[in-house]
């Protein structure tokens, strides 16, 4: 079975292959759109960036894109990693 941490994770990254197109998308857009809790998507993405699945900046077009090419990234990947110890 697969927690909510992973759900919104995995929901998080398909929505920045979709979308990002070579721009930085913020959380709250992407929590928006998804209808995902900010609040945990932010924990999500703090682990993501740590494992270098995204990359974010800063400013006001900042936000996160994936840091490598959607193909390159594995389901076993993203649930590793958002399942992860706290």
């Amino acid at each position: 079975m697969i927690t909510n941490r992973s759900y919104y994770g995995i929901s998080a990254l398909i929505y920045l292959a979709v979308n990002s197109k070579g721009k930085f998308i913020g959380i709250r857009e992407i929590a928006s759109r998804q209808n995902l809790p900010i609040r945990f998507l932010e924990l999500v993405f703090s682990r993501l960036r740590a494992t270098e699945i995204v990359k974010s900046t800063r400013g006001a077009a900042g936000g996160y894109q994936l840091s490598r090419s959607p193909d390159k990234i594995t389901l076993a990947e993203v649930i590793s990693v958002c399942e992860g110890s706290s």
